[in-house]
């Protein structure tokens, strides 16, 4: 089946090389350099399906698909600095290059399939990463659309771990050779899929929720504080007020009870007088 398309291929191929060669040389150079829309393009993904069927090898294929993805990468950042829009078709293209490269890795001898799977993991990795950082600094129009080409290769990376985890699984339970450990993310490099981005934003947007909170809690907190001193200072000022009012009370309570008991000292002293007088007098009388 292989053979019969590749046949195919050829002959699309020779046919667009000899119309090119009639109308002028150096066409055929210059589809390397095309970009989608452009007329050569797709003689370019035409030379490109023949290079694959053309393979002898998985390994030789896996590194032609990844050599592809990584050029549709290529093609995606070289529309965004054009300032031209990028298509779906785009990403489906890049999708498709490295979807073929993990199946054609799953297929190889055990005793390449780790490095393959290796492989692809680091070098999808790193066209996740120039996505990502192309993608902070394109317009908007075109962030989703890079967002969604990152996202693709995040897939592919998370692909090509799981399946060498079952791969050293696999060697494990029947006692295989040992292969290459499955990568790890790079332990400085933090790659971030949509719903990561999304929950990372949530969690930045809860933790200023939460500061906000707690500044307004504080502030509300002074600010009670401010209200209650002034209620505080007057509450004293009125015990202070109260307390000399009992104060002064009192002590006219003792004013009066020295006053009366002067009079009733006075009242006896009369009364003693009084009792003198009428005992004179009535001795005078006798």
């Amino acid at each position: 089946m292989k053979l019969v398309f590749a046949t195919k291929l050829i002959s699309a191929i020779l046919a667009v090389v000899m119309g090119a060669t009639a109308i002028g040389g150096g066409v055929a150079w210059a589809a390397g350099d095309s970009l989608p829309g452009d007329v050569l393009y797709p003689a370019k993904l035409a030379i490109e399906n023949v290079q694959i069927a053309m393979a002898s090898s998985p390994q030789a294929r896996v590194n032609l698909n990844l050599r592809f993805g990584e050029e549709r990468v290529a093609e995606i950042l070289a529309l965004v600095e054009a300032g031209s829009p990028v298509t779906e078709p785009a990403v489906t293209r890049m999708e498709q290059q490295f979807r073929y490269a993990l199946e054609e890795a799953n297929q190889a001898p055990d005793s390449e399939k780790a490095g393959l799977l290796e492989q692809i993991a680091q070098r999808v990795q790193t066209q996740a990463q120039r996505l990502e950082q192309a993608r902070a600094s394109a317009p908007e129009q075109v962030r989703a659309r890079l967002q969604q080409a990152q996202h693709v290769c995040l897939q592919a990376y998370e692909s090509s771990q799981a399946a060498l985890g079952e791969l050293h699984r696999h060697q494990n339970r029947n006692g295989g050779p040992g292969g290459p450990s499955p990568t790890e993310p790079p332990h400085e490099t933090s790659l971030s899929t949509p719903e990561g981005d999304q929950q990372q934003e949530q969690e930045q947007q809860q933790e200023q929720n939460q500061q906000q909170e707690q500044e307004q809690n504080q502030q509300q907190n002074q600010q009670q504080e401010q209200n209650q001193q002034p209620r505080q200072n007057q509450q004293q000022n009125q015990q202070q007020e109260q307390n000399q009012q009992q104060n002064q009370q009192q002590e006219q309570n003792q004013q009066q009870n020295q006053q009366q008991e002067q009079n009733q000292q006075q009242n006896q002293q009369q009364e003693q007088n009084q009792q003198q007088e009428q005992s004179q007098q009535g001795g005078q009388q006798h």
